[in-house]
């Protein structure tokens, strides 16, 4: 007699649940590398399980310089359309009225890249190739843009060629001092055998700063002791890239009054062979030390 399809199937017809696994099934299953694979990527996060790959710490990086490139000049054009603004608002266009806004505009820039670029790169994964390489191209990338908006000065701001040819000089041996001294962390913490921590990174970080603003906090001690008449000698101005642009430039609506003095000269030079110093120094770095490997960003 044929059985009935409507009829329910006996219970021991129904599927069974497998029996448990054995300790030596477990271990296989673990030791397969598709296995650990994957449950590599569920612990990292739904991006890399989508794509099937494993963790980059070094993902932010693809894109260098390119990307920083982008970012740099975007925030110097900014910095040139907020002087063109300033300048649009005057009731009398002229080289005068441009004077002070092209100052507020250098020391913008100036502060993105003495300020701003090394707290930026200092708070990323080291590169995992050379760090003197890596920060060498942020430095062209930097300079660039920084120099375009310099020397058209001669001709809106009608600053002389002399004055003009400082500025450029000056803000060049800064970017290159700020630089040197990223290259030069990078370059320690890669004989350290790991990244910078987050306190390396902090006094790097303040370095940058006190390079950039010691001499006028210095400037200003002094006057508070020795009282208001107190002078800086005529390169201690030059020493910090605030100060400097005033007193290359004038103040207010007074252009610069007289061409760059010796003495001033003089300090410029002496922050570009700093400047030399720490990129000599970053480059014969060894590059691990004895016996232990690279590791955390610095392979």
């Amino acid at each position: 007699m044929d059985s009935d399809p409507r009829r329910p199937a006996p219970a021991d017809e129904f599927p069974r649940a497998d029996p448990p696994l054995t300790d030596a099934q477990r271990e296989s299953i673990a030791a397969d590398p598709l296995i650990a694979a994957i449950e590599r990527d569920l612990a990292l996060g739904p991006m890399t399980v989508a794509r099937g790959a494993p963790h980059d710490p070094w993902a932010h990086r693809r894109g260098e310089p390119r990307v920083f490139a982008f970012f740099w000049t975007l925030y110097v054009l900014v910095a040139v359309a907020g002087s063109v603004l300033w300048l649009a608002q005057s009731s009398a266009v002229s080289s005068s009225t441009y004077g002070p806004a092209a100052r507020v505009m250098l020391v913008v820039v100036m502060t993105g890249a003495v300020v701003l670029w090394p707290m930026v790169r200092l708070s990323q994964t080291a590169p995992r190739a050379s760090p003197v390489r890596a920060v060498a191209a942020d430095v062209v990338v930097v300079l660039f843009p920084l120099q375009m908006v310099v020397w058209p000065l001669i001709m809106l701001a009608q600053w002389p060629l002399n004055i003009v040819g400082a500025l450029s000089v000056l803000t060049a041996a800064w970017v290159v001092l700020i630089g040197g001294v990223q290259a030069l962390a990078l370059a320690v913490e890669r004989w350290r055998g790991r990244g910078p921590g987050n306190w390396s990174r902090a006094l790097w970080m303040l370095l940058c700063l006190a390079l950039a603003g010691g001499a006028p906090l210095i400037g200003l001690a002094r006057r508070a002791v020795q009282g208001p008449e107190a002078a800086d000698p005529a390169y201690w101005s030059v020493l910090s890239p605030f100060t400097a642009i005033g007193a290359l430039t004038g103040r207010g609506f007074s252009g610069p009054q007289g061409p760059a003095v010796a003495a001033q000269w003089a300090g410029i030079v002496a922050v570009l062979a700093v400047a030399m110093l720490a990129w000599v120094i970053a480059a014969f770095w060894p590059r691990r030390r004895a016996g232990r490997p690279d590791s955390r960003g610095l392979a």
